[in-house]
Parts: C-alpha cells; sequence; structure tokens
C-alpha cells in the first residue's frame, strides 16, 4: 500500500541544492519524489533531482533524473514518475534564479 516516506518544507538558497528526507536513504522500494511549484515566481528557475548509487560497495549516488521549472506554472504540483531506487538514493531541489522561495516537498513509497 502506497504510503507517504517523508516530507517537509524546504526554504531555497538560490545556487545552494538541498537534499531532502534522510540522505542517503538506503530503504528499498518504488519512489515518487513531490514538489509543490505554486511558489515559483517570473524570474524564478528550479531544478529537481534524483540520485542513485549503482552498487552497494561505497559507490556514490549520481544523478539519474532531473527536471527544471522556470516561472510560474501551470501545473502547481510536480509528481515524478515511480522510480525503483534499492542502493542509496537522494532527492534534492535547487534554485538557480530568482527570489529564495519555500517548497513544500513529499516522497512517497509504494
Amino acid at each position: 500500500m502506497p504510503s507517504q516516506h517523508a516530507s517537509g518544507s524546504q526554504a531555497a538558497s538560490i545556487n545552494t541544492e538541498h537534499f531532502l528526507g534522510t540522505d542517503p536513504d538506503t530503504t528499498t522500494g518504488a519512489f515518487q519524489f513531490c514538489v509543490e511549484l505554486s511558489a515559483l515566481a517570473r524570474g524564478d528557475t528550479l531544478e529537481v533531482r534524483v540520485y542513485e548509487k549503482i552498487n552497494d560497495t561505497g559507490d556514490t549516488a549520481r544523478q539519474c533524473k532531473k527536471w527544471v521549472f522556470s516561472n510560474e506554472q501551470d501545473d502547481l504540483l510536480f509528481v515524478s514518475e515511480a522510480f525503483m531506487l534499492v542502493i542509496g538514493f537522494r532527492f534534492s531541489i535547487k534554485q538557480t534564479t530568482g527570489t529564495g522561495r519555500t517548497f513544500q516537498w513529499s516522497i512517497r513509497k509504494a
């Protein structure tokens, strides 16, 4: 049964990558990353990222997906596709332009 794995609110500092939830998280499962985009305004840009380790022998988590949102958004909630995450994953947001905003986020597990 799907459940909320972690959630919160993150005040973005421009050009700082903020890792959300447990970092790194070693829970196994199918996960979706959700970020509310309603705070974005003209001139703002937000990057949303997912990282995963390829093996459990001390490897570094590598970026496997990145989305970029600029200016106001028609869709106010971003929901990623499901990712099968096994070894060690990270979710992050990074605001690169505009006025620092606060973003609500959720990591959901199936």
